[in-house]
C-alpha cells in the first residue's frame, strides 16, 4: 500500500488524521455469493492484483444469500471507513433500485455509494449447436414469422437476462416466449438439449460450453469484442442500438471520507495493470474496465433508466 503514500512526506500524512491509511490492517470486499463461482474467482482475482502492486493485504469474504442483498445490506450498514466494500454487478445496482414489487432491504441508491468499477463483461446469444439459425437476423426473421414461437430461457422474472432478452424482442419488433429457471446454470443445460431456443446472458456462463461445441454463439451483444470468440459478430450490426455490457466494481456505505474514496480509485488503476489479471480475465468473459467514483455513479444511473424503460415498456414486475 506504500506506493500509493510513498509520494506524501510522512509529516504531511501525519498532520492529516483523514487520510485513509490502512497499512496495519487489511482491506476486505464483501461478495454476495458462494465460494468457487465466477463472482467470487473474479473478487479474488481482483483482490490478489491490489495485493501485488500495492503490498496491501485484501481480504475477500463471502455472505451469501438473498441474491446477494446479505452482502449489500451489511456494507450498507456497515461503518463507513473504507475498510471494508462491497462487490457490486450490473443486477442488484441496475436493475433492483428499479424493478416494481421488488422489496429490498436497503434503498440501493441512497445507502450505497459506488466508488470503482473494474470490468466489463462480455455479454452475448447462445443457441444449441444444432440450431437452424446461423445469424442474429435469421433468428429475427423466423420469429416475425412465428410470433411468440421461440423461447428463451432466463434466471428469473426481471434478472438482466430476462431483461436483456425482452429488449432484444422491443429493438428488433418480435415477440418470444420467457422460460425462468432457477438460475442461469439450468437455463444453460436445456439449451444444451435443443429444449429451447436462445440464451441471452453473459459470455462467461456458457464459454466453455461453446468452446467445446456445446452450444453455439450466435452473437456477441456488448460493445467490447471478445478475444476468445474473435470471429463472432455484433448484434448491434443488425439492430442497431442493443448493446447491453455487464460490469463489476466496488461499492461502499454512504458516508465514506472523500481520503477512502480516493485511496480504492487509485488502487483499482492500479489492480488493473497486472498482467496476471488482464491475462486471466477473458477466460471469464471479462476485460479490464476501470472508472472512477463520479463515472462509475454515472453509469449506475444510465443502466436504471434504460432498464425501467424496458420493464415499463413490457410491465414486468418481481414475482
Amino acid at each position: 500500500m506504500a506506493l500509493l503514500l510513498a509520494a506524501l512526506p510522512a509529516a504531511a500524512r501525519a498532520a492529516d488524521p483523514e487520510a485513509f491509511n490502512p497499512d496495519n490492517q487489511p482491506v476486505k470486499i464483501v461478495v454476495g455469493f458462494q465460494p468457487g463461482g465466477i463472482g467470487d474467482t473474479v473478487a479474488r482475482l481482483f483482490s490478489d492484483a491490489v495485493q501485488k502492486r500495492l503490498g496491501q493485504r485484501v481480504i475477500v469474504e463471502n455472505r451469501s444469500g438473498a441474491n446477494g442483498m446479505i452482502a449489500f445490506e451489511a456494507s450498507a450498514k456497515g461503518k463507513a471507513d473504507g475498510v471494508a466494500l462491497v462487490q457490486c454487478t450490473t443486477g442488484p445496482m441496475g436493475v433492483s433500485p428499479v424493478l416494481p414489487g421488488l422489496v429490498l432491504p436497503i434503498d440501493m441508491n441512497r445507502d450505497l455509494q459506488p466508488i470503482a468499477r473494474f470490468v466489463q463483461a462480455n455479454w452475448g446469444i447462445a443457441v444449441p449447436k444444432d440450431s437452424p439459425y446461423k445469424t442474429l437476423a435469421d433468428l429475427i426473421a423466423d420469429a416475425r414469422k412465428r410470433p411468440g414461437a421461440l423461447n428463451y430461457g432466463h434466471s428469473g422474472i426481471g434478472s438482466l437476462q430476462h431483461l436483456a432478452a425482452e429488449w432484444l424482442a422491443v429493438k428488433a419488433g418480435i415477440k418470444m416466449q420467457g422460460v425462468a429457471y432457477r438460475g442461469t446454470g439450468p437455463a444453460i443445460l436445456e439449451l444444451m438439449g435443443g429444449r429451447i431456443d436462445l440464451v441471452v446472458t453473459s459470455l462467461g456462463d456458457f464459454s466453455s460450453q461453446a468452446k467445446a461445441g456445446q452450444l453455439r454463439v450466435l452473437t456477441l451483444i456488448d460493445d467490447i469484442g471478445s478475444p476468445q470468440f474473435p470471429d463472432a459478430t455484433q448484434a448491434s450490426a443488425t439492430v442497431p442500438g442493443y448493446v447491453v455490457t455487464g460490469w463489476v466494481g466496488v461499492c461502499g456505505p454512504r458516508g465514506l471520507p472523500a481520503s477512502a474514496i480516493r485511496w480504492w480509485e487509485k488502487a483499482t488503476e492500479a489492480a488493473l495493470t497486472d498482467p496476471d489479471l488482464q491475462k486471466r480475465l477473458p477466460d471469464y468473459g471479462l476485460t479490464p474496465g476501470y472508472e472512477g467514483a463520479a463515472t462509475f455513479a454515472k453509469t449506475i444511473a444510465a443502466e436504471q433508466a434504460r432498464w425501467k424503460a424496458v420493464i415499463d415498456a413490457n410491465n414486468i414486475r418481481a414475482e
